[in-house]
């Protein structure tokens, strides 16, 4: 499982002096660089001392601080060390300058060689029993969540149908600025169906998905029942700024009687589906069906939005840990407006950017960077998420994610830049960043507007070798906005993607494309021209439940993308190859038709040293191994 990791360069000088018999000793200083400053973090550890032995273990928040003591003064990188188990915290851990490597050294996060570290914003849930209805039941501590977790494995809220959607339209209320939902009466069983606490109906068309809290439902009549959204996000269009969210039905895609793809979750009444669970929020019970005892599961509820935050951070690597368990309650408190790529209305009425499009606000992620540099991500694990993996926000810069799993994630994977401006300034950028290596697997499973890789305005971005598959709409989302004019975008440029394999993408979209572009890439003299090459693209089709009009496509260059080079990709069992639905500016280079045969499915996707990632057993194995930097702690 693991593979043997190179040896510092102190090892193979010493390895020359053995073998030449010449070399006089090392004075401190050269020892002093070779071996780091080391500490050690365990669950539950002491909470003083110098955490400098594994056997004076600290707990998170005591090497932290000790990590900020060490900092100011380094002379070679510091390590932290992080046994096995699960470090709780619903509050995100924050690293700044202060806790950054110093004069050239690195600070170094990493798993106990073999262990596998679990950073969690859950909380566990305890004291099952079983009612005579043979529900299992517990205490959910005064908490409010949208997803639950077990032993290596996400249980489903209660939903209807448990599987696939109803057919529905939009009506608006005749003289009132009133949303309904219109369903076959069949479609949600009888009973008090009114008043539904913290029950949604989930509504899709083509790329977007809006997510409503149920105010009421009406008896079925005609054979139709009436959902009643609540507000602010059952009010469509509205005048002032008082609290109301504006649904875009006043556009031309927002036709009323449309038809929609539907289902409905979070009530009791859809508790019928082992492994489906149910937040009675007003009696401040779970329930669960199971054929097991929730007790042998170690079952926890997601609470922490974020686990760990780096704000004006630079040279820090992490390797081995897993980031866990997170939450997001926006749409428990005014729906979820989304759209394509990660991204919701939350502003009332939403603002306006310099180009005059809407203000979209990101979807929040487990690992937040900004204003950081020189950061690392290697050989770690993004699971078990409530929004999003990790978002890269405004000014970073030499960001890398390498040889990670990204899996079982309510929303994306990575989200980079920001989806506000076009002309980014140069200190706001996210420069040089790579995503090379990666497993993304089982992405969008309660927000089906996801990608693995959203990146709006980068201005260097790598996205290399990279296995993409199970993804509810998007692959790899490139650009932002629509329909801008050649000079209005500046900072999209330098962009590579290739040698990627991407499978069963658009699983619930439509106007998806495995890959899917926007807008202008940057392309002058000295810039790099911006490619899509040598990637495999299979089993990307068009779903019976899906609803609209547009289409599926390998490679879907959307929104007058201008600029790119599009060559030697391979495309099996697709819908469309490449397809450009918009008028196209100037200087695209496009080969339409499958080039890179035989030879770019053997290249394209994980390199054969990382193919474990895709059948990694999470609650055996260590996803950092015994390899990474320094492997040995003693």
């Amino acid at each position: 499982m693991t593979r043997p990791h190179p040896r510092r360069p102190r090892l193979a000088a010493s390895a020359v002096c053995a073998l030449l018999l010449t070399c006089a000793a090392p004075t401190s200083a050269v020892a002093d660089e070779a071996v780091p400053l080391r500490l050690y973090a365990k669950p539950g550890g002491v909470t003083t001392g110098d955490c400098a032995q594994p056997s004076t273990a600290c707990g998170l928040d005591r090497v932290l601080a000790r990590q900020r003591e060490l900092t100011p003064t380094m002379t070679r990188d510091l390590v932290v060390y992080f046994d096995g188990g699960r470090y709780q915290s619903t509050q995100p851990r924050t690293l700044g300058a202060a806790d950054s490597g110093k004069n050239g050294h690195r600070v170094i996060w990493r798993n106990l060689p073999g262990e596998s570290p679990v950073l969690s914003a859950g909380v566990p849930i305890t004291g099952w029993t079983k009612d005579q209805d043979g529900l299992w039941r517990a205490d959910a501590k005064g908490l409010d969540f949208l997803q639950l977790y077990g032993l290596g494995k996400r249980f489903t809220r209660a939903r209807t149908p448990n599987t696939g959607f109803v057919p529905s339209r939009l009506m608006l209320v005749k003289g009132q600025q009133a949303l309904r939902i219109s369903i076959p009466g069949a479609a949600l069983p009888d009973g008090d169906l009114g008043g539904l606490d913290g029950a949604h109906a989930v509504v899709q068309f083509t790329w977007r998905q809006l997510r409503y809290r149920i105010d009421a439902v009406s008896a079925a009549q005609d054979g139709f029942r009436q959902v009643v959204p609540k507000s602010p996000e059952g009010i469509t269009n509205p005048t002032g700024t008082g609290g109301t969210l504006k649904v875009a039905l006043e556009t031309k895609e927002w036709v009323t009687g449309q038809r929609y793809a539907t289902f409905f979750e979070g009530a009791k009444e859809f508790l019928d589906a082992d492994n489906e669970w149910w937040l009675d929020r007003k009696a401040n019970r779970v329930y669960l069906k199971s054929a097991q005892d929730p007790s042998t599961l170690g079952i926890v509820a997601p609470v922490g939005q974020q686990v760990l935050r780096l704000d004006g951070a630079s040279d820090i690597q992490f390797h081995g840990l897993q980031f866990a368990h997170t939450s997001w309650l926006l749409p428990n408190q005014q729906g979820n407006l989304q759209r394509q790529g990660g991204v919701h209305f939350e502003a009332v009425p939403p603002g306006k950017t310099s180009a005059g499009f809407p203000v979209w606000e990101v979807n929040p992620g487990a690992v937040h960077i900004e204003n950081s540099r020189n950061i690392s991500f290697t050989r770690n694990a993004f699971r078990h998420l409530g929004a999003t993996g990790v978002v890269l926000g405004p000014g970073t810069n030499q960001v890398s994610f390498d040889s990670n799993v990204f899996t079982k994630i309510a929303d994306s994977g990575i989200f980079i830049g920001t989806p506000q401006d076009p002309a980014v300034p140069e200190q706001a950028q996210n420069r040089g960043t790579t995503v090379r290596n990666n497993y993304f697997d089982d992405l969008g499973l309660d927000y089906h507007t996801d990608s693995a890789v959203t990146a709006t305005y980068p201005n260097g971005l790598a996205i290399e070798h990279n296995t993409i598959t199970n993804v509810r709409n998007i692959g790899i989302n490139l650009g932002w906005t629509h329909n801008l004019e050649l000079n209005q975008v500046s900072a999209l440029r330098d962009v590579r993607v290739r040698d990627n394999r991407l499978e069963r993408n658009c699983l619930v979209a439509i106007d998806c494309g495995a890959i899917h572009t926007k807008a202008n890439f940057h392309y002058a003299a000295g810039v790099p021209r911006s490619t899509i090459s040598g990637n495999y693209i299979t089993q990307v089709n068009r779903q019976p439940t899906a609803v609209g009009s547009t289409k599926v496509a390998a490679i879907y260059l959307d929104d007058r993308t201008n600029r790119l080079l599009v060559e030697r990709n391979q495309f099996d069992s697709v819908d469309e190859g490449v397809y450009s639905p918009n008028p196209i500016g100037q200087d695209n280079t496009i080969e339409r038709e499958p080039t890179g045969g035989q030879q770019v499915k053997d290249n394209a996707g994980l390199p054969p040293a990382n193919k474990w990632l895709t059948t990694f057993d999470f609650a055996r194995d260590s996803i950092g191994g015994k390899a990474g930097p320094y492997p040995d702690p003693a």
